[in-house]
């Protein structure tokens, strides 16, 4: 077998980098399919492939086996036996099979490996050139702490000449300095023989730059951790795990690895001086950590670290950031001055354990989305362990950044997730729109920072990462920097965190640039969700939108269907039918300006307009989904031409549109239409010609009352157009009088049938019938015009069944509905209009009513129907209660409530039950709406991690409530002896306040819709009850609550904010 292999990307060597072209090999090396190579034979073909010499050698140091079922192998280059520092290169399998290789390898030429300056003398040197007044090994228990870190002793490494922008390479001292006056860690390299400084790689990662495998199993520690509720400072309530220590509750678990430790530094610098936080309850309130110290903010830096734990842990298999369970630990109130920054404002990782600043401009720097960043350089340094220079800077910052956006949208979906630290007083960066803060949103274009400074622009090149991931998550259209158009769909930040995961752990290396990142990005794409997958091709023009490769192409080269004909074509429809073409997997037909895919060779086309001629084009599809030729032909309809009335509509309805517009039997009530025009023509009436006809047109403002001109225009002799002498048939000047009225004659000569009317209303002067303007709405309706004379006479209304209905409480109303004729309009049953509402859970008389009105405006006399509801029998209900307890009854209890809240019934917890068990519990209730709560006290519910728990609560052979899979608690609302749940108990509408400032609502009394304003606080969602405290509107909260469809009466609008509400009365006309 040959050794045939296949360079899938070569040319990733970009001048602009860190890295100069000629010396370091970057192949991305993808076997060819049909050839098979085991992965024993992966160093033979690097070394094949890359020009290795005898001078070096490739040393396996990692071997990982991932979820998808590959292999990936890393190897150490080793040039005459020394370590060449960068040079690593992978090998990726699958069952066995050798895939992919790829890496970064370096030639150091005629470099020679015998050092002239001794270990010490370059030691020297490293600790010269930083500079500080003190080092963490002159202080052993602050070195314990920071993994038991020890004076540096220094390694012989082969140091790359491109790093450092220079033609050969060198031999160096590697030692990892740590300063702690001022603050400072990197790996220093030292010429071994001229003890120059050639480098230095910063190991603390800033949050910007204001400042200087297989499945394991999660074991569970037996100390005494304890779930907690912490009034955090950015997130709100929050369960948290803690341990219980000498009487007080600690920021300590060990449920997650080997657990998250948070410590307070009360403004100090030495880490072993640092103490617990401490709650003597558990309950980590705001009044006693909200305080003048910012102790809240140690809440957050635990709940953030959970939070991040979990989400690797559960996403992605991770235990901790290196994959083996390792401690989280945070350290907040740190003294940044102190420690040699000129002030307050950063956080960062130390390569040991996460340090909070309390702020000077911003607020303590320890929301979720910062935890999520510095523990996210964690992960980098454990996996693809980028350099922090340049472009391999400025991509393990982007990193950081994308698990700060994923973690925080995983922990609360509510939160910007787009937005960097905007809850501590930023925001810093953007994901969305980088330019907002100075980074460039595309590779190489605006805001690209091409100088020495911030290691090589890390906080400001990583914007082009950071927008990838943003493009590829929510999808983006758009014009980059390179005046490339590009065109991305979305695929969700589920699948898109996923392909960065393995973009970073899988395919990145050391020395990794971005062009390599984009060939990584792809691969991931397709070993996750298969080539020419739309994630591929999202990937793909994802880099393509921030200036990065080319755009995806799809390649098709199918004939053009032949034989492309019409049949069957009548005013509104006709088919097309086709030849088949050999390879298609399916066909586009566009038909107009509208597009369908079919697999067959024929199409029928419906809904077309009368008389109109079509483009009629059909295209063959590969199954990669590229598209062959064309077929093309023009098909024209039977029956004569639609009009084409002109276009016309106010630019913006925000501030005011038409709410109402009533003509005959037409009585349209609306919002405002996206766009300033609305397309009513499904809605008519009958004009008689030589009678007058009166129009009402009824303007809705959303705050401010402004002043309105007024026109209708009916195209009388159905030409299409507004133009003609008498066809402007009313118009009013600008004012604010609402509703405004105007009465026409209709004119004799017009042609009879149907045809346009329009009405239009513009701000402050009276429009014409084809304009646009910036403020108001356009409105377009179908009149018909007859000859006769004057309808006067009014239809008539006849109930359909009895007057008077006869009900018990519990109860369902059934509507019977009434009927109407009319001398003119014929049966206009369907223009019934019914107001009242029967609520058939409380005893009492309730009148429907029953109006119409027919074309000419006369109302119908109202008829009514009486709805008597009595109360039901109120005998006790025995209700039985059984619970099968799973292996720890003791954490095991139930309440019932009444709907006062009132306990009626309970029990538990159970430390005398059998395990497994089952408890039976009856109890009588008098007929009412009930709440049941089974509690657990540990939090993981009856079911299913330790032992098969269930519960159930019947009335005889129907079951009220039921379950077994919670965490602390479940709920279930029931009710007995007829009676049905009224949520609205807990108030009546005399005891709402309707004076708040910080909640109001306009206008009140409202026809449309309600605008609501709120002032330091935010809603999430609402709910409107009637005055028998039903809900009969509920939803997520807008700041614009459609009511329209509401009956005529009171209401209270109810705003639930977290676990509190603010109610409003209003009344709906």
């Amino acid at each position: 077998m040959k050794n045939k292999v296949i360079l899938f990307f070569m040319s990733l060597l970009l001048s602009t980098g860190i890295y100069a072209q000629g010396k370091r090999q970057t192949k991305f090396i993808k076997l060819d399919a049909f050839e098979k190579h085991n992965l024993k034979d992966a160093k033979q073909l690097i070394t094949t492939n890359l020009g290795l010499t005898s001078d070096d050698a490739l040393v396996k140091i990692k071997t990982e086996n991932d979820q998808l079922g590959f292999t990936h192998e890393t190897y150490q280059q080793y040039f005459q036996g020394v370590k060449v520092e960068f040079g690593i290169y992978k090998a990726h399998a699958k069952n066995g099979n050798l895939m992919l290789l790829n890496g970064a390898l370096f030639s150091p030429g005629k470099l020679k490996v015998v050092p002239t300056l001794n270990n010490q003398a370059a030691f020297n040197k490293a600790v010269l050139s930083v500079g500080a007044s003190s080092y963490l090994w002159e202080s052993p228990e602050e070195a314990k702490i920071m993994d038991d870190y020890k004076k540096p002793e220094g390694e012989l490494v082969v140091f790359p000449g491109e790093v450092i922008n220079k033609s050969k390479a060198r031999l160096a001292y590697k030692f990892d300095v740590y300063a702690t006056q001022p603050v400072s860690r990197a790996y220093i390299y030292v010429d071994a023989h001229s003890g120059a400084i050639l480098y230095s790689d910063s190991i603390i990662k800033h949050l910007d730059h204001y400042s200087s495998g297989t499945r394991k199993n999660r074991s569970v520690s037996e100390a005494p951790f304890v779930t907690g509720s912490a009034a955090t400072r950015y997130s709100g309530n929050q369960s948290i795990e803690t341990t219980l220590s000498g009487g007080n509750y600690i920021l300590r678990e060990t449920t997650r690895g080997n657990g998250i430790e948070t410590y307070d530094m009360n403004m100090g610098i030495n880490y072993n001086s640092a103490v617990n936080f401490t709650d003597n309850d558990n309950s980590w309130t705001a009044a006693e950590h909200a305080n003048a110290n910012k102790d809240d903010a140690a809440l957050d830096a635990h709940w953030g670290a959970e939070k991040t734990y979990d989400y690797f842990y559960q996403t992605f298999n991770r235990d901790s950031y290196d994959d083996n369970g390792a401690a989280i630990k945070s350290y907040v109130h740190f003294d940044l001055v102190e420690y040699g920054y000129s002030n307050q404002d950063n956080a960062f990782w130390n390569g040991s354990v996460m340090t909070y600043g309390d702020g000077t401009s911003f607020d303590p720097l320890t929301s979720i989305d910062i935890a999520a960043h510095e523990i996210g350089h964690a992960i980098c340094e454990n996996t693809a362990n980028l350099t922090y220079s340049y472009q391999s800077g400025a991509m393990n910052e982007g990193f950081s950044d994308i698990w700060a956006a994923s973690v925080e949208y995983y922990a609360d979906p509510t939160k910007d997730t787009w937005l960097l630290a905007e809850e501590i007083g930023g925001p810093i960066r953007s994901l969305s729109n980088p330019n907002d803060y100075g980074q460039p949103d595309t590779y190489l274009g605006t805001n690209w920072y091409s100088g020495s400074g911030d290691s090589g622009g890390v906080h400001y090149n990583s914007g082009v990462l950071n927008h990838w991931f943003y493009i590829l998550t929510v999808g983006k259209n758009g014009t980059n920097d390179n005046n490339d158009t590009y065109s991305v769909s979305a695929i969700g930040i589920d699948k898109a965190s996923a392909i960065a995961y393995r973009l970073e752990s899988v395919y990145l290396v050391s020395s990794s640039q971005y062009a390599e990142a984009r060939t990584g990005g792809i691969q991931a794409a397709i070993d996750l969700f298969g080539a020419g997958s739309a994630e591929e091709i999202a990937v793909t023009n994802a880099w393509y939108a921030v200036g990065l490769g080319d755009e995806y192409v799809q390649t098709c080269a199918l004939a053009a269907p032949s034989n492309l004909g019409s049949s069957n074509i009548g005013d509104n429809s006709f088919t097309v039918s086709w030849d088949s073409v050999s390879g298609a997997d399916d066909y586009t037909i566009t038909i107009g300006t509208t597009v369908n895919t079919v697999t067959g060779t024929t199409y029928t086309a419906s809904g077309l307009a009368t008389g109109t001629t079509y483009a009629v084009s059909v295209v063959a599809n590969c199954a990669t989904g590229g598209s062959g030729s064309s077929a093309n032909s023009n098909v024209t309809t039977t029956g004569t031409a639609p009009l084409n009335y002109c276009d016309s509509n106010g630019n913006s309805v925000s501030d005011e549109y038409i709410g109402r517009v009533q003509l005959g039997s037409i009585d349209n009530v609306t919002g405002g239409a996206s766009g300033g025009y609305a397309d009513y023509t499904s809605l008519s009436t009958s004009l008689i010609k030589g009678a007058s006809a009166t129009i009402t047109v009824t303007p809705t403002w959303s705050g401010t009352v402004y002043s309105e001109g007024y026109s209708v225009w009916i195209d009388y002799n159905q030409d299409g157009d507004f133009s003609d002498s008498g066809e402007q048939v009313w118009t009013q000047s600008a004012s604010k009088t609402t509703p405004v009225s105007g009465t026409f004659t209709v004119a004799s000569g017009a042609v009879n049938g149907t045809t346009r009317m329009r009405v239009s209303m513009k701000y402050n002067a009276v429009p014409t019938s084809c304009e646009a303007f910036s403020y108001g709405e356009v409105e377009d309706y179908t009149v018909t015009i007859i000859s006769g004379t004057a309808d006067t006479v009014k239809p008539v209304i006849a109930l359909t069944g009895s007057a008077t209905i006869n009900l018990t409480v519990g109860d369902t109303y059934n509507e019977l509905g009434a009927t109407a004729t009319d001398n003119v309009d014929g049966n206009l049953t369907a223009s019934i209009i019914i107001t009242g509402t029967v609520n058939t859970s409380v005893a009492g008389t309730y009148t429907k009513n029953y109006n119409v009105s027919d074309a000419a405006g006369n109302v119908a006399t109202q008829v009514s129907r009486s709805v008597v509801v009595s109360p039901a029998s109120t005998s006790d209900t025995e209700v039985n209660l059984s619970i099968t307890f799973d292996n720890y009854p003791e954490e095991t209890s139930w309440t019932i409530t009444d709907g006062s809240g009132s306990t009626v019934a309970s029990g538990g917890t159970y430390v005398s039950q059998a395990d497994g068990s089952t408890l039976n519990v009856s109890t009588e209730l008098p007929a009412g709406c009930y709440s049941l709560t089974i509690n657990d006290a540990y939090g993981d519910g009856i079911c299913c991690s330790y032992g098969n728990g269930s519960y159930s609560l019947t009335d005889g052979s129907t079951v009220l409530a039921s379950g077994a899979s919670f965490t602390n608690s479940e709920t279930t609302t029931f009710c007995v002896g007829g009676a049905t749940s009224a949520t609205f108990s807990a108030f009546t509408l005399g005891a709402i306040e309707t004076l708040d400032n910080q909640f109001k609502i306009y206008p009140n009394p409202t026809k449309q819709q309600l605008n609501v304003s709120l002032v330091g606080f935010k809603a999430q969602s609402f709910e409107v009850k009637n005055i028998l405290g039903q809900t009969v509107l509920q939803g997520r909260y807008t700041n614009t609550i459609d009511v329209s469809k509401l009956q005529d009466g009171i209401y209270v609008l109810q705003l639930n904010i977290g676990e509190k509400i603010k109610l409003k009365k209003f009344i709906k006309q």
